[in-house]
Order: C-alpha cells, then structure tokens, then sequence
C-alpha cells in the first residue's frame, strides 16, 4: 500500500478524465494516475481511521488501564514466485507484511495460517496449513510453509489433474491419432466413458470423464476423408497426467460407416422392371438418401446418402458417398424410394430423367463387405495445459496464532495485535501438473 497522505478523491472515471491535468494524458497515464489517486486517498482515509480509533482507545483506556493496539496490521500478502508442482513435489511460502516490525514467539505454539483450496484440480484437501517459518521472517515479514511431497498419480492434497468440461482436446493437442480415414459425412458420439469406449495409459488412476467427440469432414485433407474436430468432456474427469493418452476403441466413435467413394457400384440394378436413364440430357448429377433398409444381420443404419453421376446415353458413371451414415452391416439392401425420385427436387437434379416407364420404382443398393467399414477408433495425448489446477487463495483465510503469539516489536507482548486482513484483496497462486 503506498502511505501518500492525500485527502483529494479522484472521483468516477468519467469525472477523473476530464480534469485538466488528466485529459492529455495517454490512456495507460490516465489509467495509472487514476489507480494511484485512489490509492492515495484510501491511504488517506485509513489513517484517519486509525486515528481516530487511536484517539477512542486514548480515551477508553484513561477509565480501562488498557487496549488493542490496532495501529500495525497486515497491509500486504504475497505467495512464492516458485512453481507449485503437483506431481513432483513443491515448497510453497507465503509472505505477511505488517506496517511495523513484530516478534514471533513460538514458545506456547507455532503459528499457522489456512489457505482455501478450490480444489477445481481434484486435490484432496482445503484448506492447505502452512506452518511459520523464521528463516523467511524478519523485520515486518512473518513468513510461512507449506511443503507437499511428490504425487505420481497427481492426486495430493494440491493437484492438477481435471480433464475441464468444455475443453476441446482437438484444438491443441500434443499429438492426436487420426480414426480410419471415411470418405465424408459427420457424426457425433456421446456418453463415451473410460472402460467402455476409451482407456488411458499409462495411468490407471484417471476417473471416469464423459467425453463428447464430434467427426466431420477434414477441410484440409483433399480428399475429403473423416476425421476428429472436437473431443470435449461432458462430465469432468479427474486423475489425469500430462502425456497420458485416451485411446478410443475399435467402434468406440461409431460403426457402420459407407466409404470409399466411386465403389458402391450394384446402384445400377434398379428393381422393378429394369428400368434405364433416359438418353438426351447430358451428365446428370443428383444426392439422394437411402430410404429403408432391409436385410442383413440387422436393419438398424441410419444417415447414408449418395451422390449419382450419369451421362447421356443412360449410363451411370459414378456413385459417391455423400453422407457416411452409421450402423449399416454387410448384406443390407438401401433403397432410395419412388417418392425421393419422382420429388421436385428429383426432377430439377436430374433424377426425373430415370425411365420411371419402363418399370424401375426405386434404386437400390446391396452392400458388400469393402462398402462397410466400423471405425477403429483413435488417440490423444493430454497436454499439462489442458489440465484444470487448484488454486489457492487468501480469501476467507486468517492467521491463527495456534498458542503462539505475534506482536508489535518494542511493545508489551500481552498488546493484542491486528491479525485480520479481510479488507485485503484475495492473492492466488494455481498449482501446476509436473
């Protein structure tokens, strides 16, 4: 706290700008001005208000042979500028500053103060007690520690190790491992929870996350194959080191996937009578999705579409898949109806150029063993970054003599002093996964 005596309020911000020694000012100099003004005048303020209770003690100790002295307090707190790691082990110290010089006696006890843990990183314990140390306490300094032995599986009482809801782990990996490469399409698989959708190693200790993981077509890839854009926790996990890989099972991300664009070539049995395109109209190209899905082992694929190119002499020359759909088996029959053919859009496509005369009522596709494929899965490794830490904080917290005393050097020991600091600004110090 800087001990300008100044009794001159800045006023609001607005205000404070328009003043003329002010509005010239560049913004940082009118920013830090104005900080220094309001900092100056509380200065002000709680000098006064130490006199005066000083002047009210003056007073009442004429009747009561006695008082508190209130005139030394804790005007400043600060944490250790050192890392506070979580798996290998740290020190933490904390820093009190009075305004006057004090003695710490530890005859009767050694002093302690609680420090809030958030426990956002999963660590097991709030609040953190550190201990008074007189190697780092001198003068108006009364210093205190914390020492927190190594955590291999980052689960001490501070720790670093929550996989944070809403973090995607796609955006800057240390390394993620690609699924099978699907020719297009998109999905979305929720709910995946360890043990039954993805393990982690080498740590066996990370709980269960409930992750969310989205696949669509790779803009940067040329050939426009499948791959993971976002892998986000739903529910966060705790437990969880840096370089620990997730790995997604065989399916985990989904199964039944259509591929392989140009080779979902039976289409051209069009049931019905065997109708053909009709000739004349030049190349036709139409998306159209498959409707029903009969036989095979099960019947339950949804989502597959296909893009169709013919030319005109009635021949189709490619089928695309457009949408990769998810749960087709070998063996199921995809038929795209006689409505989807014969709708507007059909017509204004191309479609409509498909001799409906002739018999056909609906194309169909019979999928094969290469025209299905499940995904394999895929990896990501966790970064230290993208791990959630505890952080602690002064807020709350308070200094407990714990049968020790702290007073004002040059004083009669039995002179209580000042020990709260709660008009102070909380400080926090985040731990960190190493």
């Amino acid at each position: 706290m800087a001990l300008y005596p100044i009794d001159r309020d800045p006023g609001p911000w607005q205000q404070f700008v328009k003043r003329t020694d002010v509005k010239n000012l560049s913004l940082n100099e009118q920013k830090s001005q104005f900080l220094k003004e309001q900092l100056q005048f509380q200065d002000f303020l709680t000098r006064q208000s130490i006199m005066n209770r000083q002047y009210q003690d003056y007073i009442s100790n004429q009747v009561n042979g006695g008082g508190e002295d209130i005139t030394n307090g804790v005007e400043q707190i600060s944490f250790s500028t050192n890392a506070y790691n979580t798996i290998t082990g740290f020190t933490a110290n904390i820093f009190y500053k009075f305004i006057e010089p004090v003695v710490v006696e530890i005859g009767g006890g050694v002093p302690t103060v609680g420090i809030i843990n958030n426990q956002d990183g999963a660590g097991a314990t709030t609040p953190i007690v550190f201990t008074y140390n007189d190697a780092l306490s001198e003068g108006p300094v009364v210093g205190f520690s914390y020492t927190q032995a190594a955590a291999a599986g980052n689960n001490g009482a501070v720790a670093a190790s929550t996989l944070a809801v809403g973090t995607n782990f796609v955006t800057a990996p240390a390394a993620i491992t690609q699924p099978t490469k699907l020719t297009s399409g998109s999905f979305t698989t929720t709910g995946i929870v360890k043990g039954a959708g993805y393990t982690i190693a080498p740590d066996t200790l990370a709980q269960n996350a409930i992750l969310t993981v989205v696949t669509s077509t790779d803009a940067d890839d040329s050939t426009a194959n499948l791959a993971i854009t976002s892998i986000t926790p739903t529910t966060e996990g705790f437990g969880a080191l840096p370089g620990d890989v997730i790995t997604f099972a065989a399916g985990a991300l989904g199964t039944g996937f259509l591929k392989n664009a140009d080779s979902v070539t039976d289409i051209s049995a069009l049931v019905g009578g065997g109708g053909t395109l009709k000739t004349g109209a030049g190349t036709l190209t139409a998306t159209k999705n498959f409707t029903s899905v009969t036989a095979g082992g099960s019947q339950t694929g949804t989502g597959g579409s296909v893009t169709i190119v013919s030319n005109n002499a009635g021949a189709i020359t490619s089928v695309t898949v457009n949408s990769v759909g998810a749960n087709y088996v070998t063996g199921n029959v995809l038929t795209i109806s006689a409505t989807e053919l014969a709708s507007t859009t059909a017509r204004a496509d191309g479609l409509a150029n498909v001799d409906m005369a002739n018999g056909a009522t609906t194309l169909t596709v019979t999928l094969t063993a290469a025209e299905v494929e499940a995904s394999v899965g895929g990896a990501f490794t966790i970064a230290a970054a993208q791990l959630t830490p505890d952080v602690l904080t002064t807020a709350g917290t308070g200094i407990s003599e714990n049968g020790g005393a702290i007073y004002d050097a040059g004083t009669d020991p039995a002179d209580q002093l000042n020990l709260d600091y709660s008009a102070l600004a909380a400080v926090n110090k985040a731990a960190f996964p190493a």
